[in-house]
């Protein structure tokens, strides 16, 4: 693994994902899309783990129906996973000696707070229950 990639999570600002990813396949284009996209595919988890924890946060703290809770947790991780979280952005790709493609990727809190607004505010019209959720002041909380 290189420097740059093997530092990255280290040196990254404290307001940010870090994604990384790597890949070696038959050309390099196609190396660094999929490298690319696994680094995505991590932040993508990361915004996962945080959902969830706001829920559990949030079902703990309140008398909130865990069905509810549930359904609320199982609709914003389809729709994140399904977002194109398009503040990611490629902060350097390297290719090592061994001819492997590394992707290091961020994504700033100002857009996970807009991704995870974006994801509430549909889900809150799947699941009314849920409408006194504050996932962003939550995600702030976690930061």
């Amino acid at each position: 693994m290189p420097y740059n990639v093997a530092n990255a999570r280290r040196n990254a600002p404290e307001d940010v994902l870090v994604g990384i990813g790597n890949a070696k396949m038959g050309t390099d284009a196609q190396s660094r899309n999929i490298a690319a996209t696994r680094a995505h595919a991590e932040i993508s988890n990361s915004m996962d783990s945080i959902v969830k924890n706001m829920v559990r946060d949030y079902t703990t703290s309140n008398e909130v129906d865990p069905q509810a809770a549930l359904a609320f947790q199982e609709n914003i991780t389809v729709i994140l996973s399904k977002s194109d979280l398009s503040g990611a952005v490629v902060q350097f790709e390297e290719l090592d000696s061994d001819g492997q493609w590394w992707c290091v990727m961020y994504l700033s809190k100002a857009n996970i707070a807009k991704e995870i607004s974006q994801a509430q505010a549909t889900t809150r019209l799947k699941v009314p229950a849920m409408t006194a959720f504050d996932a962003e002041n939550r995600m702030n909380e976690a930061f």
